[in-house]
């Protein structure tokens, strides 16, 4: 798949089903640096959501490996780790998959 397939069918999953929710396209695709072997990396701007909603979204890509990540856990997980950090007087993490996440993310419409 081509990173323009992915972000078709992204849109369509959205349109289709989660009209409310962002997501987009994070990962070695949305980077441009992707292999045969790259997984799909989908975020989704939600704390929460049904294994049934991540398999729904995952069975899109006729059986190629995705990852759906629900990107207000990785922030929760980011602020834990930076408060941890903090106390130990250890600087912060700029490189969580939090911040490249957002760094790279590429969002569909």
């Amino acid at each position: 798949m081509t990173k323009s397939d992915i972000l078709k069918t992204i849109s369509r999953i959205k349109h289709d089903k989660f009209h409310n929710l962002k997501m987009g396209l994070a990962g070695s695709y949305a980077r441009g640096d992707n292999k045969a072997s790259s997984d799909i990396d989908i975020i989704v701007d939600t704390d929460l959501m049904p294994i049934a909603d991540m398999e729904y979204i995952k069975s899109k890509f006729d059986g190629t490996d995705v990852d759906v990540l629900l990107l207000g856990l990785l922030k929760q997980e980011d602020e834990e780790m930076d408060d941890f950090f903090k106390e130990m007087n250890l600087p912060i993490n700029d490189e969580s998959v939090y911040k490249n996440v957002l760094k790279e993310v590429v969002w569909c419409e």
